[in-house]
């Protein structure tokens, strides 16, 4: 849940004209400031949830360009050295289990509303976010969702 809400945050910072490090470093700019910002600069008020999920609208529509160029869940995996190379210096040696990081996916696929299987967001998301243009796009180009 960490992981999408910092990803939904950060992704919303740039098209704001923010720099990137002010959201991250220690959080100096969270959701609350920057709906403050925008609602200020644009006249157009938006609350912090709307502003998360403005990032998760950016951040899906950047996962329906990749997967439309051919990227799916198995872009989403490590690179086979994770599973084969001890980790020297952090946990003295050892290795990230297959098994674990594929856990991991599903449940952050379906915590986004991502189709388990081919690491794609699903109708439903993205009519909820109101993309369903994107998904009939994508089901005309690559046959899904």
């Amino acid at each position: 849940m960490m992981l999408k809400w910092s990803e939904d945050l950060h992704t919303v910072v740039e098209p704001l004209g923010l720099c990137f490090f002010a959201s991250h470093m220690r959080l100096a700019l969270g959701p609350t400031h920057l709906a403050r910002l925008f609602s200020t600069f644009t006249g157009l008020e938006m609350s912090p949830a709307e502003m998360m999920t403005a990032g998760e609208r950016i951040f899906t529509l950047f996962k329906a360009h990749t997967f439309r160029q051919g990227m799916t869940r198995k872009d989403d995996n490590w690179p086979a050295r994770a599973y084969e190379d001890a980790m020297k210096e952090a946990d003295k040696g050892a290795v990230f289990s297959r098994e674990t990081i594929e856990r991991f996916l599903d449940g952050y696929y379906e915590l986004r509303g991502w189709d388990k299987t081919s690491g794609m967001p699903t109708r439903e998301k993205f009519v909820e976010l109101g993309l369903g243009d994107i998904a009939d796009d994508l089901r005309k180009r690559v046959g899904r969702p």
